[in-house]
């Protein structure tokens, strides 16, 4: 956009404020940006690192009639060939009422080998660790 590149702030709201922080979290983060904002959202929040990712996967692919596929290749090839309207419908299914959960789906934690892997450890361990980008970062919540 014409912008400053060597000036960037990152900013996020909601879930997009968690993932500010994640990527906060990578060690080479001050390489891209040299600020960041989350509003009401850090990597810390209960519903930001999901569990149980890929039985859900599976789940949602039984909603959607791919009950065929056995691995995640398959199931993927599946979901793929699904309408969006027919995906976004069935993820409803996994609301107990508007919003709850969150994020049905979130980010998960990635093999430390997997190409272009960007969340490996627990956000808690990389903060303990001390071994992430350091840079100015602005936080805050509303309830």
């Amino acid at each position: 956009f014409g912008g400053e590149p060597q000036n960037v702030l990152l900013v996020g709201h909601s879930a997009g404020g968690a993932s500010v922080h994640l990527q906060m979290l990578r060690e080479d983060f001050g390489q891209l940006a040299r600020a960041a904002f989350s509003f009401s959202g850090n990597a810390l929040d209960p519903w930001v690192i999901q569990k149980g990712a890929r039985g859900r996967a599976f789940e949602l692919g039984r909603n959607v009639g791919c009950e065929s596929a056995e691995d995640s290749t398959s199931l993927k090839k599946c979901l793929k060939s699904k309408p969006a309207s027919e995906l976004v419908t069935a993820v409803r299914k996994f609301l107990i009422f508007s919003y709850v959960p969150f994020a049905p789906f979130s980010p998960v934690l990635e093999p430390s080998d997997a190409p272009d892997a960007i969340i490996t450890q627990d956000p808690r361990d990389v903060i303990k660790s001390g071994k992430f980008g350091q840079v100015p970062w602005a936080v805050s919540y509303v309830t």
